[in-house]
């Protein structure tokens, strides 16, 4: 999704939003809460830096049995924006908003600043534990969560390498013939930095077949 704004003092807004992938196997999901906000510094500069914020949402999950677990994460995890879709155990998406002044010189139009906020928000099940499950379904499932944890940090940290290459990339566009050539021209940096990392996000799963190298597997 793509929106654009202009304000009256020569700033443009773009919004960018993409789902990061997901872990597989996958009620109600909680609404989103942030964990912390946090900047994060632009390889490769010592001053520049980019907002990240973090957030956690939670769908639950009941019983006591492993195959009561299975089905209501197959049943009721996240699709990842898709409804209808297939159900995973835990999704990450990254939402990148980035803006910036540009100002009019004699031979063209040139950037000024740029900001770029990342928003990941993690959507993990939340198991209601009863008081007589075995300490070995515990076990099971508390190392099932870390593995997910632990792929899902995998998308995080793309999404934030995506902001960063957006910072630097629109922080080095040479001088352009016009603001309006200057706007398409960062449009068009923004665009294929998505999709670079958009495509390394699809990688990432594919090398860890969801999650599954890394110990997402349960029971």
């Amino acid at each position: 999704m793509l929106q654009r704004s202009t304000s009256r003092h020569k700033r443009l807004i773009l919004s960018l939003f993409w789902l990061g992938l997901a872990s597989t196997l996958s009620g109600c999901t909680s609404e989103a809460e942030v964990t912390s906000v946090e900047a994060i510094t632009v390889p490769g500069a010592t001053t520049q830096t980019i907002q990240v914020t973090i957030k956690n949402a939670y769908y639950e999950l009941n019983g006591s049995l492993p195959t009561d677990l299975v089905e209501q994460m197959q049943r009721n995890g996240p699709t990842g924006g898709n409804p209808g879709g297939r159900h995973y155990s835990a999704w990450t998406d990254w939402y990148i908003r980035w803006s910036y002044s540009y100002n009019s010189v004699p031979n063209g139009c040139v950037i000024g600043t740029v900001k770029v906020d990342v928003t990941i928000t993690f959507t993990f099940p939340h198991w209601n534990k009863p008081d007589d499950i075995s300490s070995g379904l515990d076990s099971k499932w508390n190392k099932f969560l870390a593995a997910l944890q632990t792929h899902e940090n995998g998308h995080r940290d793309n999404g934030i390498r995506a902001g960063q290459e957006i910072y630097r990339g629109l922080s080095a566009m040479p001088a352009q013939p016009n603001c309006q050539a200057l706007q398409t021209t960062a449009a068009n940096t923004g665009n294929h930095l998505l999709d670079q990392f958009r495509q390394q996000d699809i990688q990432y799963d594919a090398a860890t077949r969801h999650g599954a190298t890394q110990g997402v597997i349960f029971p």
